[in-house]
């Protein structure tokens, strides 16, 4: 018998403008596990990377204290001016981070698309 595909369901599609040596995070929950797929693509002042992090939702409070956090290293990008990861996981709340890690100068724009369900 063949598995039932689910629909693909867009969580994030947006442009997130991302300050100096900043942050910025999107939340999203999981009722059974899943396969997400994260897309940051760099859209202004990117041209020394950006940092993408997705991790449970109580490990934000770790890195937000700048303190060793747990995330996914399948869905993490270091210094990138682009980056498309898809992995499986579990049921809960997660968090999405784009860090401004690299330009302490100027404000960056950074397309974030998080798709459940990917086809």
């Amino acid at each position: 018998m063949a598995r039932a595909l689910s629909n693909p369901q867009v969580l994030y599609d947006e442009e997130l403008a991302v300050g100096q040596g900043g942050w910025q995070s999107r939340g999203f929950t999981l009722p059974t596990a899943r396969p997400i797929q994260v897309v940051a693509e760099g859209r202004r002042n990117t041209d020394k990377g950006f940092t993408v992090y997705v991790m449970k939702t109580d490990e934000l409070e770790h890195f937000r204290s700048r303190v060793t956090f747990q995330h996914i290293p399948a869905l993490q990008g270091l210094k990138i001016r682009s980056f498309t990861s898809t992995a499986t996981l579990p049921a809960g709340a997660w968090t999405v981070v784009v860090q401004n890690s690299e330009n302490l100068l100027r404000t960056m724009v950074v397309h974030l698309r998080v798709v459940s369900d990917p086809a």
